[in-house]
């Protein structure tokens, strides 16, 4: 609300509304280019606005990249659990049960938390065809 104040300043004719869109439009890096500036001063303090959307941006991604990661990794785990659970009793082991990976696999993301499960929804294709790999690896190992 600030930015768009100062915004607001630099370009007197516009509106508070005016001011916060373009400063909004120019934060997140979106720059549709129906509101421009006049004030030739202005262009620098909107190539650091431009500067700082996309590093929030670049870290808004690394963070949802990194918790891909650590839903993958606890999924991973998960399967390495199961199968210590098959070695000690076969009977309760979702993977004595459920032989198929991708029915074990489907199992095993329903089992997680409703955060998880959403951003598995994130997982590439290649992730989500490793875990159905150590899934089958892991259950045709015999005691």
């Amino acid at each position: 609300m600030l930015s768009a104040f100062i915004v607001r300043i630099w370009e007197y004719e516009w509106t508070y509304f005016t001011a916060f869109y373009f400063f909004f439009t120019s934060l997140t890096t979106i720059g549709l280019g129906d509101v421009v500036t006049k004030t030739p001063n202005f262009i620098i303090f909107n190539l650091a606005m431009t500067l700082i959307g996309l590093s929030v941006v670049g870290l808004c991604v690394a963070i949802v990249q990194a918790k891909v990661k650590l839903v993958f990794d606890r999924m991973l785990r998960s399967i390495d659990a199961q199968y210590r659970i098959r070695q000690v009793d076969p009977h309760v082991a979702t993977m004595s049960i459920v032989e198929d990976e991708e029915e074990g696999v489907k199992r095993l993301i329903q089992s997680q938390s409703l955060e998880d499960r959403i951003i598995f929804l994130f997982v590439d294709e290649h992730k989500k065809t490793m875990l159905k790999e150590r899934w089958r690896q892991k259950s045709s190992m015999v005691n």
